[in-house]
């Protein structure tokens, strides 16, 4: 642990008071470089960021947890939110920007019938769940993936606490959670059909929806999303995609990579990646094997 880091200091200090030491998983020091990551910032602009210790760091993660495409404090973005702000930005009364922000959104998706907005993704899937649940009178949803933190996607560890190992982190808790949500989350494994098809089939007459996210940190594979598809449509189960980084494409990914690489003759880069063949041969010295959170070994690339 590097004590001389100034972020780490004060993340030790807020896990005293803050519980689990931030407001958001995903943003937990744990998840990238224990007792050294920089945890806190003083100053974002673009895609640099200045920590406590002053030092500059170049983001090239998810830019706040895919919150901040157009880089940190977009001047445009800024400067509309500032004039807002000086109209006075909330009332009893409703925004005209909240119609305006729902008519673009639809002309954008035209599939879109009507758009409603929530304060997380956790709470747009909890939504999303109820409706469901209500369109098709029952219960039970099939999922793959990430999706938030709210009782009905935990409730999948009671009984099996090792059912969201793959799909959030081993060993979840429920404490807290109602014991009577006990198999009415029932997750299938990402790029696997045949468990999907088979856990489908034993609840199709059951399930108010399926979820996914429809690439995680690989893209699917063969016919996986259209077997899903098909299967949904033929029962009328609602089916639900989740998550924004979907729209993460090849281009943009060589792209990002191209960027990253022309760094690494210049500066000292470090890859946290869950796919170390993208990196693979582009001026790449060492690569070390991470598991849940700590660096375990040096390792050799194979094809």
């Amino acid at each position: 642990m590097n004590k001389k880091n100034l972020g780490n200091k004060l993340y030790l200090k807020a896990k005293k008071i803050i519980p689990g030491g931030v407001q958001l998983l995903s943003k937990k020091p744990e998840l990238f470089l224990p007792g050294h990551w920089p945890s806190y910032y003083i100053k974002a602009k673009g895609s640099v960021i200045i920590g406590l210790d002053k030092k500059k760091y170049y983001d090239f993660t998810n830019c706040s947890v895919g919150m901040c495409p157009l880089g940190y404090s977009n001047d445009f973005v800024n400067k509309q939110i500032i004039k807002t702000i000086k109209l006075g930005n909330i009332s009893t009364l409703n925004s005209v920007k909240e119609y305006d922000c729902a008519k673009k959104m639809i002309k954008l998706h035209p599939w879109f019938d009507m758009a409603r907005f929530t304060k997380s993704g956790g709470e747009a899937m909890s939504v999303a769940v109820r409706i469901a649940r209500s369109y098709t009178k029952k219960e039970k949803i099939l999922f793959c993936g990430y999706h938030g933190w709210h009782d009905w996607y935990i409730s999948a560890n009671i009984g099996d606490k090792k059912n969201l190992n793959s799909h959030l982190l081993p060993g979840t808790s429920t404490l807290g959670v109602p014991s009577f949500l006990k198999n009415t989350s029932i997750p299938f494994e990402f790029n696997n059909t045949k468990d999907f098809i088979k856990k489908f089939n034993k609840d199709k007459k059951k399930l108010a929806a399926v979820i996914l996210e429809p690439t995680r940190a690989n893209l699917p594979k063969n016919d996986f999303l259209k077997t899903i598809t098909s299967f949904c449509k033929k029962n009328d189960v609602p089916l639900i995609y989740d998550e924004i980084t979907s729209s993460l494409d090849k281009e943009t990914e060589q792209s990002i990579i191209k960027t990253l690489v022309a760094l690494t003759k210049k500066l000292t880069v470090i890859f946290i990646t869950h796919r170390p063949d993208i990196v693979k041969g582009k001026n790449v010295k060492k690569f070390f094997l991470s598991k849940n959170g700590s660096s375990t070994r040096l390792i050799k690339l194979k094809k």
